[in-house]
This record gives structure tokens, C-alpha cells and sequence, in this order.
């Protein structure tokens, strides 16, 4: 997608380093590049250009309370069945590998990992602007395509979702609610 006014490509997390949040922040940075929230909060505000109100930005982050927990976007190996005690079984970056992650929005390879990430909620389906990602019927078919575990720093342990596939890792977050979905 090309901003209209100079046909600049909005993108994804491109650089790594962005820090826009919001549709306005979104279409007025020179480069075009957004977070997450930028990205669903663009999709709010389209549908709502067309009367549509029903959809609503969420908020994802992690079940887990222990420590610095975030998760792993695909695509990572986790190799075996980890070297660690349960539940963080895999080390990162030995046996829980990155591999070439899903493109999102004009970037082939976004980051690896979050801490959390925003999505949109509309006629019960999730839909994920960021990647551009078909929309799913609930929160584990939406962590079971987009996620591939968890991690917790500072010791960097791997929790595969592959071993926990319907087990809901993340909690979502209706922002106009403030409701747990």
C-alpha cells in the first residue's frame, strides 16, 4: 500500500527502529514505516471511513507472568525437545533458532520477537494488518499460524507453542471494552 499524496510504501517495522503507533503518526512519517498499533489502528479507521464502527483494535501479550516474557513470531526451530527444565525447555539462539521470519506490510523479514502486538477484532474474526494474514475464527488459530512460542529474558529460554497447540499462550485485549476476549 502507497501513501496517495507521494506514492511513499508504508511499511512494516522498516527500519527496526520505528516508532510510529497510530494512523496519524502512520501517514505522516517521511518513510512510511509503522508499528503494529499504526497498522491496526489503520484498519479501525478505514472501516469507520465507510460506517463501519464494529471493529475494534486489540492488544495481545502473554499469559506467562514470570519475568521478561515475550513471544516468538514465526518462523523459529525449536530443535528437539530442549536441553532446559520445563517450561522454557529451549535456549535461545542454540536450540530454539530464527529462521526467515513472515513478511509483513512491505518488509520481508520483520523482528523475531515481541512483547506484544496489536491485531483487529471485526464480525468475531481476527485479523492481523501488520502481516496482511488471512483473518482466523479464534485467539488459538490466530497463535497457532502467527506464533511459533515464547521466550523469557534474561536467560533467554524458548517455550514452543508446537508443544502446547491448544493452549492459549496470549491474552487479547479489546481496547475499546478494556474487556479480555
Amino acid at each position: 500500500m502507497n501513501r496517495k499524496r507521494d506514492n511513499q510504501p508504508l511499511t512494516y517495522w522498516n527500519p527496526n527502529s520505528t516508532t510510529c503507533t497510530n494512523t496519524q503518526q502512520l501517514l505522516a512519517r517521511p518513510d512510511g514505516s509503522g508499528q503494529c498499533g499504526s497498522w491496526a489502528e489503520l484498519v479501525v479507521d478505514m472501516y469507520k471511513c465507510h460506517g463501519i464502527t464494529s471493529a475494534d483494535k486489540v492488544l495481545i501479550v502473554r499469559t506467562l507472568p514470570m519475568g521478561s516474557v515475550g513471544f516468538l513470531v514465526k518462523n523459529w526451530n525449536f530443535i528437539g525437545t530442549g536441553r532446559n527444565p520445563a517450561p522454557w525447555t529451549h535456549t535461545l539462539r542454540s536450540d530454539c533458532v530464527e529462521l526467515p521470519g513472515v513478511p509483513g506490510q512491505q518488509n520481508p523479514n520483520p523482528p523475531p520477537a515481541f512483547v506484544n502486538h496489536f491485531i483487529v477484532i471485526h464480525g468475531g474474526k481476527f485479523y492481523d494488518p501488520s502481516y496482511g494474514s488471512a483473518p482466523f475464527n479464534d485467539q488459538v488459530a490466530w497463535e497457532s499460524a502467527s506464533i511459533d512460542g515464547l521466550y523469557q529474558s534474561p536467560n533467554l529460554g524458548g517455550y514452543p507453542k508446537a508443544s502446547h497447540l491448544t493452549t492459549k499462550l496470549l491474552k487479547f485485549y479489546n481496547l475499546r471494552t478494556r474487556a479480555l476476549i
